[in-house]
């Protein structure tokens, strides 16, 4: 969650199953002919919290091109409700290839959500056209869409997909400012 109201950003190739399927559809040689896709519509959302309640949701935004998908409670369901958050503004000054850094997620059901914590090291600094962060742990796919710590508990950034064609070609950190300003230039579009 990104928001005292339970705004909570994910990525959308993990929620968008046209995404996906292109992504496939991409990898095979298909005799077949052509098939024509229409965009997603979700129906049926909740938002899951850390005690095992949900709160009905509704998307609020997505963006294809950064794999970003802005969910937040229906209207009603969460009224008076602070939700715990991760401010995007309080983030850490920088990054530094070889830090340490830690991903906050959770494990899938079969093992009961709990919450994980995984030391994660940057690798590599992507520089344009945007920057990215290449950490360790890209090959854990429950950490997309999950928040990035330094050791003073500043946020980093967001796992997300880096985008390449269309299609995901692999797990990057968002920087949290850039996350912000992305988010607010693109719902003040909608």
């Amino acid at each position: 969650m990104i928001g005292a109201g339970g705004v909570t950003v994910t990525y959308l190739s993990g929620v968008d199953q046209k995404v996906g399927f292109e992504f496939m559809r991409s990898q095979m040689n298909s005799a077949g002919g052509p098939v024509e896709l229409v965009d997603t519509e979700f129906k049926k959302m909740w938002l899951r919290m850390a005690d095992g309640s949900e709160i009905p949701a509704r998307l609020l935004w997505k963006d294809a091109e950064h794999d970003l998908a802005l969910f937040g409670p229906e209207v009603g369901a969460a009224d008076g409700r602070i939700f715990t958050f991760v401010d995007l503004t309080q983030a850490a000054e920088s990054a530094s290839v070889l830090g340490n850094y830690y991903h906050l997620s959770r494990a899938n059901e079969a093992f009961q959500h709990v919450g994980l914590i995984r030391a994660s090291t940057v690798i590599g600094i992507i520089e344009r056209p945007r920057r990215l962060l290449l950490v360790s742990t890209d090959m854990f796919p429950e950490t997309l869409g999950c928040p990035v710590f330094d050791q003073e508990g500043r946020v980093l950034g967001i796992s997300l997909n880096k985008m390449e064609k269309g299609h995901p070609a692999g797990v990057v950190v968002v920087p949290a400012g850039d996350l912000d300003r992305i988010i607010r230039e693109g719902t003040a579009q909608k």
